[in-house]
């Protein structure tokens, strides 16, 4: 089914039967707080965030999600989400938007980003259900990246400094090691799954495809229906979701689903 507000440069994070998607630029380029939940059928409006945002990175699930980041004009804010309602906790120690993130809401990771007048960035941050503390940094700077899997063993993958890049990096909790490349350099795409089984989803340049990571390489596996960009997605790489999104010349609200067995397929209302 597609989504009630068609947006771009939101963020999603859960699964293909329990997803989220937050934030975003939505209707006439206007920032919203809007988040909606989706239970593999329907698109159901819950609980806003309490600050309107995009461009920023999340992760966790559909009753436990971490939203990190995001613009504009550029923030550091962090929320969680329990399931009802969202709570402002510890902000970033670096504002950012377009960072990579991924973890659950007392272990998270965000890494790189943007802040206008200033440089792209390498700075990565870990949070303890509490606070953030400064880590080392992602090898190669950048921005619009995805990121997917855990504090201790998260994968960043894609991104942009001055175009897109194919550059994807291993973090085991510590540092960061540069791992195979994408096939396909790409930007303000969107990640989801873990290190060593995760699917990195479109993004610019908007060609649809979709690669798969299984810890030591990517395999390009299937196209969207729909080209997107800035998009949310969720689930793992034998099932997950990808919603919304920026197609040119404008935002689409359509949904997809990626099954292993039955590649990807379009939901219509």
């Amino acid at each position: 089914e597609d989504v009630n507000t068609a947006r771009r440069e939101t963020s999603g994070s859960g699964t293909q039967t329990a997803g989220l998607m937050i934030g975003g630029q939505g209707p006439d380029d206007g920032i919203v707080a809007v988040v909606e939940s989706y239970d593999g059928t329907n698109w159901s409006e819950v609980g806003d965030i309490n600050t309107a945002r995009g461009n920023a990175a999340a992760g966790g699930t559909s009753t436990a999600t971490i939203y990190m980041g995001g613009g504009s004009p550029v923030k550091d804010e962090t929320e969680t989400w329990n399931g009802t309602a969202w709570t402002e906790v510890g902000n970033l120690n670096d504002s950012r938007q377009y960072p990579g993130g991924c973890g659950t809401t007392t272990a998270a990771l965000c890494a790189g980003g943007h802040e206008p007048g200033d440089a792209t960035k390498a700075v990565s941050e870990e949070y303890n259900g509490t606070a953030w503390t400064e880590g080392n940094n992602l090898n190669s700077a950048r921005w619009q990246l995805s990121g997917s899997g855990t504090q201790t063993a998260g994968l960043m993958s894609g991104g942009n400094l001055t175009n897109e890049m194919n550059n994807s990096e291993e973090y085991n909790g510590t540092s960061y090691t540069e791992g195979n490349n994408l096939n396909t350099a790409r930007r303000n795409a969107h990640a989801c799954g873990v290190q060593t089984a995760a699917l990195h989803i479109d993004g610019i340049p908007n060609s649809g495809k979709t690669e798969q990571y299984d810890g030591t390489s990517w395999t390009e596996i299937a196209d969207l229906n729909v080209n997107r960009n800035g998009h949310a997605a969720g689930g793992t790489t034998s099932s997950a979701f990808a919603a919304s999104g920026f197609n040119p010349p404008g935002n689409i609200a359509t949904t997809e689903e990626f099954d292993l067995q039955q590649n990807i397929k379009v939901l219509t209302d």
